[in-house]
């Protein structure tokens, strides 16, 4: 019995040989999932590949929701750039329109004053005129006065159209 020859062993895929990891070495297990048999460490593989593969999905499902809410909020802010467009167009046609008619204003202003000023000048001229005129009326009443003797003096008759008084205290 001390030397008994071993049966040769049969290659069996379910079984393999037993390799024991050294220092530095990663251990990598390779597990069939076709066979119904399956280890308490493929099982434990398996549920950690479906949390990643969960996680992953979530993280993915996570960042569509961020790309949505990115894209609604992107989408508002172009809405709000338009409309602010269309209040700064609306205000620029406003403000022109404005500056138009103030300067229509301003013209017909200058005009007005303009034409204030020519009445101005022609009223002083006016006022010249009849000064000088009242003063050459006054040289020559005075002229005509100097000339002329003295007029009588008026008598105390009562001009012929007044009614004579009555005389009530005689009655």
């Amino acid at each position: 019995m001390a030397n008994k020859p071993r049966p040769a062993r049969q290659a069996d895929p379910t079984q393999r040989r037993r390799k024991f990891v050294q220092d530095g070495d990663v251990r990598v297990e390779h597990h069939s999932l076709a066979t119904g048999r399956a280890t308490p460490r493929a099982i434990h593989a398996q549920q950690d590949d479906r949390s990643e593969i969960e996680q992953l999905r979530h993280k993915v499902q996570f960042e569509q929701k961020l790309r949505e809410q990115a894209e609604l909020r992107l989408s508002e802010a172009q809405a709000q750039i338009r409309s602010l467009t269309t209040r700064i167009g609306h205000a620029d046609v406003i403000a022109a329109e404005h500056k138009n008619r103030l300067a229509a204003q301003d013209a017909e202003l200058l005009s007005v004053r303009a034409e204030l000023y020519n009445a101005n000048e022609e009223n002083s001229h006016l006022h010249e005129e009849l000064n000088r005129l009242k003063a050459k009326q006054r040289t020559v009443e005075t002229r005509t006065a100097a000339a002329q003797p003295p007029a009588a003096a008026p008598d105390d008759a009562t001009p012929a159209d007044e009614p004579e008084p009555v005389k009530w205290w005689l009655r």
